[in-house]
């Protein structure tokens, strides 16, 4: 009975504990999209296209270019097809580098300047009496330390389960269109994704 108690507990302090970082991270990015809703459409948009991109360049274009072979196609046809990659592979690149040397730097600054103002305001809204506890001053200092890299981690964490997200739905297409078993393979991808980005995110 006692071992069952023990486990029944455990179960219960996990799922409070995801329930937790599910709310800690909803309140994160909340912060995010009032201050800068672009910026998280935009990382979450590449995210997307760069996951794409490259199933289409090694998965997707093997399978083409080896039916191609397979069914006769001509060298014209393949030309084409090599020439669509590496119009989407130059986007990849000109949209990384623009997100890279100009919005993300402007958008992390905003975005991390807003937040310790926020904790700023929030600090000047207590009593004094709260400061004459040392717990309360070293809790405001180490949140101040600690806002721009956790919300750097919830982000990161975001745009690896939006690519996560799309590499599932993207070849899990592929093999729908081979197999209808795929779909098992595409809903059991998804869950476990699901589970262990949560469990990244404690």
């Amino acid at each position: 009975v006692e071992i069952r108690l023990k486990k029944r507990e455990k179960r219960k302090k996990e799922s409070i504990s995801i329930q937790r970082s599910i709310s800690n991270i909803w309140f994160m990015l909340r912060i995010v999209m009032r201050h800068t809703p672009g910026y998280l459409t935009l990382i979450c948009l590449f995210s997307a296209y760069s996951a794409a991109e490259v199933f289409l360049e090694f998965t997707y274009a093997t399978k083409y270019l080896l039916e191609l072979i397979e069914n006769g196609g001509t060298f014209l046809q393949a030309v084409h097809f090599m020439l669509f990659i590496l119009a989407i592979v130059m986007v990849k690149l000109v949209w990384g580098a623009v997100m890279d040397f100009s919005i993300k730097p402007k958008a992390k600054e905003k975005l991390h300047q807003k937040m310790r103002l926020e904790l700023y305001e929030k600090a000047a809204s207590l009593d004094l009496d709260r400061y004459d506890s040392p717990d309360c001053y070293n809790e405001f200092v180490w949140s101040v330390s600690e806002v721009s890299p956790r919300m750097n981690r919830i982000l990161d964490d975001v745009v690896s389960l939006v690519a996560n997200l799309t590499r599932i739905l993207v070849t899990g297409a592929l093999f729908v269109s081979l197999d209808l078993t795929g779909i098992v393979f595409v809903c059991a991808s998804m869950v476990l994704m699901v589970v262990f980005n949560l469990s990244l995110s404690r």
